[in-house]
């Protein structure tokens, strides 16, 4: 039996048909604007339409990776999009124009949703973009300590 596609390839090929997809996140680097366990609205979007501040969703080492839009330039082979996790220190790597599955359109924390066109989002957007880079660093001081005490544990310290 052959295996299934990667899940990129399933949620890009199904934005190319024009649905909308949710999705569930997992991890830290949007925290505090998207939080791990949060879903997700992938909608499609032409590359020429992302600007920066829009939370877009991009296959990247065989994950969907959603991070926020520093700036889309003509590259070599096209357009490339520049991105970075608002708890990051720094850009990601470029993604190719093929590597865009869509943008974000919605936000959802349990009961909550917020469209990430809306006011409420932008204001957390400026918001988290002053806090995240703080909670990031906070996030690796605890895991470099961990870490640490693991070590001095493990040595019968």
């Amino acid at each position: 039996m052959k295996p299934p596609p990667p899940i990129p390839d399933l949620v890009r090929d199904q934005v190319r048909q024009g649905r909308t997809v949710r999705l569930m996140v997992g991890g830290w680097s949007m925290v505090p604007l998207v939080w791990s366990g949060s879903r997700v609205a992938i909608a499609p979007v032409a590359v020429e339409d992302l600007r920066p501040g829009d939370l877009v969703a991009v296959a990247s080492g065989g994950r969907v990776v959603c991070h926020l839009v520093r700036g889309v330039e003509r590259g070599q082979g096209g357009l490339v999009v520049h991105t970075r996790g608002l708890a990051s220190r720094h850009d990601d790597p470029p993604a190719d124009a093929r590597d865009v599955i869509g943008r974000v359109e919605r936000v959802e924390w349990g009961p909550c949703s917020i469209r990430t066109d809306g006011p409420a989002f932008r204001l957390n957007r400026v918001v988290s973009g002053r806090v995240g880079p703080i909670l990031g660093l906070l996030r690796r001081a605890y895991l470099r300590a961990r870490a640490v005490a693991r070590w001095a544990t493990d040595r019968g310290g």
